[in-house]
């Protein structure tokens, strides 16, 4: 399962593409039954998205573990540079937009929460 979402602050599309973008693969990982799915996100701002997991630290793409499931989160830098990375300052800092994935199932509605988690019995259970 795939979702692709963009991520343009001048439109106000931010955190809550990527939350809507979680929304919808883990309805269509419960629908299909499957126990993986990816949130894409192409990123038209300058600064590059950091998605942040704490239990997977490093790793790369970053992912949630939620209701027997793992939903990988990938973005696709897309914005327009004025110089090619190899002639960029390398000394200059460079900002960043955060992610906090777990901060992210506190805003999927519980009802959505919920199907994710029934899905995972086995049928003829409740």
């Amino acid at each position: 399962m795939l979702e692709n979402k963009v991520w343009d602050s001048r439109k106000g599309y931010k955190e809550n593409r990527v939350r809507d973008g979680l929304r919808q693969v883990m309805e269509y990982a419960a629908q299909y039954g499957k126990d993986r799915g990816y949130v894409v996100v192409f990123n038209l701002d300058p600064e590059p998205l950091l998605f942040i997991n704490e239990t997977h630290e490093g790793d790369w793409p970053q992912r949630l573990e939620y209701g027997g499931r793992t939903y990988f989160f990938v973005d696709i830098h897309i914005a327009e540079r004025r110089l090619p990375i190899s002639q960029q300052d390398k000394g200059k800092s460079v900002r960043i937009h955060r992610i906090n994935l777990n901060d992210l199932l506190h805003d999927v509605p519980s009802s959505d929460q919920d199907q994710a988690a029934t899905s995972q019995q086995p049928h003829g259970e409740s």
